[in-house]
Protein backbone atom coordinates (compact mmCIF):
# COMPACT_ATOMS: atom_id res chain seq x y z
CA UNK A 1 0.00 0.00 0.00
CA UNK A 2 2.88 1.68 -0.27
CA UNK A 3 2.83 5.51 -1.90
CA UNK A 4 5.91 6.75 -3.66
CA UNK A 5 6.96 10.18 -3.11
CA UNK A 6 3.97 12.04 -2.49
CA UNK A 7 3.63 15.14 -0.06
CA UNK A 8 0.95 17.29 1.11
CA UNK A 9 0.69 20.74 0.44
CA UNK A 10 -2.53 22.35 2.53
CA UNK A 11 -3.33 25.84 0.84
CA UNK A 12 -3.70 27.77 4.07
CA UNK A 13 -2.37 31.33 2.93
CA UNK A 14 -5.50 32.80 1.50
CA UNK A 15 -8.21 32.03 3.53
CA UNK A 16 -8.69 32.12 7.54
CA UNK A 17 -10.03 29.35 9.57
CA UNK A 18 -13.75 31.15 9.67
CA UNK A 19 -14.03 31.57 5.77
CA UNK A 20 -13.36 28.02 5.67
CA UNK A 21 -16.24 26.81 8.03
CA UNK A 22 -18.56 27.00 5.21
CA UNK A 23 -17.83 23.91 3.61
CA UNK A 24 -17.50 21.51 6.21
CA UNK A 25 -20.74 20.08 5.35
CA UNK A 26 -19.30 18.76 2.15
CA UNK A 27 -16.45 17.36 4.07
CA UNK A 28 -18.77 15.97 6.46
CA UNK A 29 -20.15 14.25 3.33
CA UNK A 30 -16.96 12.80 2.63
CA UNK A 31 -16.02 11.75 6.05
CA UNK A 32 -19.75 9.73 6.46
CA UNK A 33 -18.85 7.65 3.47
CA UNK A 34 -16.35 5.98 4.83
CA UNK A 35 -18.24 5.53 8.39
CA UNK A 36 -17.88 1.97 7.85
CA UNK A 37 -14.34 1.10 6.72
CA UNK A 38 -13.10 -2.13 7.55
CA UNK A 39 -9.58 -2.60 6.63
CA UNK A 40 -7.66 -5.58 8.25
CA UNK A 41 -4.04 -3.42 8.36
CA UNK A 42 -5.88 -0.30 9.62
CA UNK A 43 -7.55 -1.87 12.08
CA UNK A 44 -4.08 -3.71 13.10
CA UNK A 45 -2.24 0.17 13.20
CA UNK A 46 -5.02 1.31 15.02
CA UNK A 47 -4.89 -0.56 17.52
CA UNK A 48 -1.15 0.67 18.74
CA UNK A 49 -2.51 4.20 19.11
CA UNK A 50 -1.82 6.08 22.30
CA UNK A 51 -5.19 7.27 23.68
CA UNK A 52 -4.67 6.35 27.42
CA UNK A 53 -5.70 10.16 28.07
CA UNK A 54 -9.60 9.78 26.93
CA UNK A 55 -10.97 7.22 29.02
CA UNK A 56 -14.15 5.87 28.42
CA UNK A 57 -13.58 7.05 24.45
CA UNK A 58 -10.73 4.61 23.80
CA UNK A 59 -12.48 2.26 22.31
CA UNK A 60 -14.61 4.24 19.90
CA UNK A 61 -11.17 6.18 18.98
CA UNK A 62 -9.83 2.42 17.95
CA UNK A 63 -13.35 1.96 16.25
CA UNK A 64 -13.19 5.19 13.95
CA UNK A 65 -9.74 5.35 13.49
CA UNK A 66 -9.84 3.19 9.72
CA UNK A 67 -12.05 5.65 8.86
CA UNK A 68 -9.59 8.74 9.33
CA UNK A 69 -7.57 6.72 7.87
CA UNK A 70 -9.44 6.21 4.56
CA UNK A 71 -10.27 10.22 4.83
CA UNK A 72 -7.20 10.91 4.16
CA UNK A 73 -5.98 8.72 1.76
CA UNK A 74 -9.23 9.60 -0.32
CA UNK A 75 -7.32 13.26 0.32
CA UNK A 76 -4.12 12.10 -1.57
CA UNK A 77 -5.88 10.01 -3.89
CA UNK A 78 -8.28 12.98 -5.03
CA UNK A 79 -6.31 15.77 -4.97
CA UNK A 80 -3.04 14.33 -6.70
CA UNK A 81 -0.74 16.22 -4.02
CA UNK A 82 -2.39 19.09 -3.63
CA UNK A 83 -4.59 19.15 -0.68
CA UNK A 84 -7.01 21.84 0.47
CA UNK A 85 -6.42 23.41 3.65
CA UNK A 86 -9.96 22.75 4.39
CA UNK A 87 -9.25 18.65 4.32
CA UNK A 88 -7.01 19.41 7.51
CA UNK A 89 -9.09 21.76 9.18
CA UNK A 90 -11.90 19.57 9.29
CA UNK A 91 -10.61 16.33 10.49
CA UNK A 92 -9.42 18.76 13.65
CA UNK A 93 -12.89 19.59 13.71
CA UNK A 94 -14.44 16.14 13.37
CA UNK A 95 -12.06 14.88 16.05
CA UNK A 96 -13.61 17.30 18.47
CA UNK A 97 -17.08 17.43 17.48
CA UNK A 98 -18.05 13.74 16.26
CA UNK A 99 -15.50 11.63 17.67
CA UNK A 100 -15.25 13.17 21.33
CA UNK A 101 -18.94 14.88 21.22
CA UNK A 102 -17.44 18.29 22.63
CA UNK A 103 -16.43 16.23 25.76
CA UNK A 104 -12.46 17.57 25.51
CA UNK A 105 -11.41 20.99 24.83
CA UNK A 106 -7.76 19.83 25.59
CA UNK A 107 -5.61 17.49 23.77
CA UNK A 108 -7.59 17.54 20.75
CA UNK A 109 -4.40 18.46 18.33
CA UNK A 110 -2.57 15.56 20.61
CA UNK A 111 -5.38 12.96 19.14
CA UNK A 112 -4.99 14.53 15.82
CA UNK A 113 -1.28 14.31 15.56
CA UNK A 114 -1.46 10.27 17.16
CA UNK A 115 -4.04 9.57 14.03
CA UNK A 116 -1.73 11.20 11.76
CA UNK A 117 1.20 8.83 12.51
CA UNK A 118 -0.84 6.30 12.39
CA UNK A 119 -1.41 7.36 8.69
CA UNK A 120 2.25 7.38 8.22
CA UNK A 121 3.19 4.33 9.81
CA UNK A 122 1.21 2.61 6.77
CA UNK A 123 1.71 4.96 4.20
CA UNK A 124 5.89 5.63 4.99
CA UNK A 125 6.46 7.76 1.65
CA UNK A 126 3.84 10.30 2.61
CA UNK A 127 5.10 13.50 3.88
CA UNK A 128 2.89 14.35 6.62
CA UNK A 129 4.76 17.81 8.37
CA UNK A 130 2.44 20.47 6.73
CA UNK A 131 -0.83 17.67 7.64
CA UNK A 132 0.45 17.86 11.18
CA UNK A 133 0.42 21.58 11.36
CA UNK A 134 -2.93 22.43 9.63
CA UNK A 135 -4.91 21.81 12.59
CA UNK A 136 -7.64 23.89 14.54
CA UNK A 137 -6.08 25.24 18.00
CA UNK A 138 -7.85 23.89 20.86
CA UNK A 139 -8.78 27.46 21.86
CA UNK A 140 -10.38 28.06 18.53
CA UNK A 141 -12.63 25.04 18.33
CA UNK A 142 -15.76 26.14 20.14
CA UNK A 143 -15.71 29.27 17.78
CA UNK A 144 -15.56 26.58 15.20
CA UNK A 145 -18.38 24.69 16.36
CA UNK A 146 -20.84 27.70 16.98
CA UNK A 147 -20.10 28.72 13.23
CA UNK A 148 -20.62 25.40 11.73
CA UNK A 149 -23.81 25.26 13.75
CA UNK A 150 -24.92 27.89 12.30
CA UNK A 151 -23.96 27.22 8.45
CA UNK A 152 -25.73 23.43 9.32
CA UNK A 153 -29.01 25.79 10.53
CA UNK A 154 -29.23 27.83 7.62
CA UNK A 155 -28.59 24.34 5.49
CA UNK A 156 -31.75 22.66 6.93
CA UNK A 157 -33.74 25.98 6.30
CA UNK A 158 -32.96 25.94 2.67
CA UNK A 159 -33.76 22.29 2.31
CA UNK A 160 -37.11 22.37 3.74
CA UNK A 161 -39.06 24.41 1.18
CA UNK A 162 -42.26 24.01 3.11
CA UNK A 163 -41.27 26.82 5.36
CA UNK A 164 -41.86 29.29 2.58
CA UNK A 165 -45.66 28.37 2.87
CA UNK A 166 -45.65 28.62 6.91
CA UNK A 167 -45.74 32.46 7.72
CA UNK A 168 -45.37 31.47 11.56
CA UNK A 169 -41.99 29.84 11.07
CA UNK A 170 -40.82 32.48 8.87
CA UNK A 171 -41.84 35.10 11.26
CA UNK A 172 -39.78 33.52 13.74
CA UNK A 173 -36.37 33.35 11.62
CA UNK A 174 -37.40 36.43 11.02
CA UNK A 175 -36.42 37.37 14.86
CA UNK A 176 -33.57 35.60 15.49
CA UNK A 177 -32.38 37.68 12.82
CA UNK A 178 -33.16 40.92 13.68
CA UNK A 179 -32.30 40.46 17.14
CA UNK A 180 -28.78 38.91 16.60
CA UNK A 181 -27.82 42.05 13.76
CA UNK A 182 -28.91 45.08 15.77
CA UNK A 183 -26.98 42.98 18.76
CA UNK A 184 -24.24 42.52 16.34
CA UNK A 185 -23.93 46.22 14.79
CA UNK A 186 -24.18 47.49 18.28
CA UNK A 187 -21.07 45.10 19.16
CA UNK A 188 -19.37 46.29 15.77
CA UNK A 189 -19.73 49.75 16.19
CA UNK A 190 -18.13 50.11 19.74
CA UNK A 191 -15.28 48.12 18.54
CA UNK A 192 -14.77 50.42 15.37
CA UNK A 193 -15.45 53.57 17.67
CA UNK A 194 -12.69 52.24 19.88
CA UNK A 195 -10.10 51.53 16.95
CA UNK A 196 -10.78 55.05 15.49
CA UNK A 197 -9.99 56.62 19.40
CA UNK A 198 -7.17 54.28 19.30
CA UNK A 199 -5.98 55.15 15.64
CA UNK A 200 -6.15 59.05 16.45
CA UNK A 201 -4.71 58.95 19.56
CA UNK A 202 -1.25 57.06 17.82
CA UNK A 203 -1.46 59.47 14.91
CA UNK A 204 -0.93 62.44 17.18
CA UNK A 205 2.20 61.53 18.76
CA UNK A 206 3.27 60.76 15.35
CA UNK A 207 2.44 63.63 13.45
CA UNK A 208 4.44 65.86 16.22
CA UNK A 209 7.47 63.63 15.28
CA UNK A 210 7.11 63.68 11.84
CA UNK A 211 6.48 67.94 12.43
CA UNK A 212 9.81 68.06 14.24
CA UNK A 213 11.60 65.90 11.72
CA UNK A 214 11.04 67.90 8.73
CA UNK A 215 11.75 71.51 10.23
CA UNK A 216 15.07 69.78 11.75
CA UNK A 217 15.47 68.59 7.92
CA UNK A 218 14.99 71.64 6.18
CA UNK A 219 17.44 73.87 8.88
CA UNK A 220 20.40 71.24 7.96
CA UNK A 221 20.07 71.79 4.43
CA UNK A 222 19.62 75.55 4.67
CA UNK A 223 22.43 75.18 6.67
CA UNK A 224 24.30 73.14 4.24
CA UNK A 225 23.94 75.20 1.10
CA UNK A 226 24.92 78.16 3.23
CA UNK A 227 28.13 76.50 4.58
CA UNK A 228 29.22 74.50 1.82
CA UNK A 229 27.84 75.72 -1.66
CA UNK A 230 28.41 78.48 -3.96
CA UNK A 231 24.77 79.58 -2.77
CA UNK A 232 25.58 80.37 0.45
CA UNK A 233 26.51 84.16 -0.45
CA UNK A 234 23.67 84.73 -2.63
CA UNK A 235 21.34 83.34 0.19
CA UNK A 236 23.12 85.37 3.05
CA UNK A 237 22.22 88.40 0.43
CA UNK A 238 18.68 87.75 0.33
CA UNK A 239 18.49 87.18 3.76
CA UNK A 240 19.84 90.63 4.85
CA UNK A 241 17.36 92.14 1.64
CA UNK A 242 14.08 90.82 3.83
CA UNK A 243 15.60 91.93 7.62
CA UNK A 244 16.22 95.20 5.96
CA UNK A 245 12.49 95.18 4.78
CA UNK A 246 11.49 94.24 7.96
CA UNK A 247 13.40 96.71 9.80
CA UNK A 248 12.64 99.28 7.47
CA UNK A 249 8.64 98.09 7.92
CA UNK A 250 8.72 98.15 11.56
CA UNK A 251 10.38 101.40 11.88
CA UNK A 252 8.04 103.26 9.30
CA UNK A 253 5.39 101.65 11.49
CA UNK A 254 7.14 103.55 14.98
CA UNK A 255 7.15 106.88 13.01
CA UNK A 256 3.26 106.77 12.19
CA UNK A 257 2.07 105.74 15.29
CA UNK A 258 4.67 108.69 17.40
CA UNK A 259 3.16 111.05 14.52
CA UNK A 260 -0.57 109.64 15.13
CA UNK A 261 -0.16 110.42 19.06
CA UNK A 262 0.04 114.23 19.50
CA UNK A 263 -2.85 114.41 17.02
CA UNK A 264 -5.05 112.56 18.97
CA UNK A 265 -3.79 114.41 22.19
CA UNK A 266 -4.55 117.33 20.28
CA UNK A 267 -8.16 116.83 19.60
CA UNK A 268 -8.62 116.03 23.11
CA UNK A 269 -7.72 119.27 24.38
CA UNK A 270 -9.75 121.09 21.47
CA UNK A 271 -12.49 118.65 22.73
CA UNK A 272 -12.15 119.48 26.04
CA UNK A 273 -11.61 123.17 25.79
CA UNK A 274 -15.14 123.26 23.28
CA UNK A 275 -16.41 121.38 26.38
CA UNK A 276 -15.92 124.04 29.49
CA UNK A 277 -16.49 126.87 27.40
CA UNK A 278 -20.03 128.88 28.53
Amino acid sequence: MAINDVHLHCHYIHHTIYELVKSFPDYKKIMDLFEDKVDPLYIDKCNNVDIDVYGTFKSKIKNKCPQVISYLYNVYEQNNKNIPEVYCKYLSYWIYHDLLNKKYVNGITILYHSLIDVFKSIYKDVNVDILKRMYISDTTLANITSLYDIYTCLGIINDNRGYKYDKNFCNAIKAIQDKNKAEMEARFSALRDQNVVHTCKNKIPFSIIITLFIMFLTTLLLFIVYKFTPYGSYLSHEIKKIKKKWKNIHEASIIRESSEIPQYNLNDKCYDILYHCD
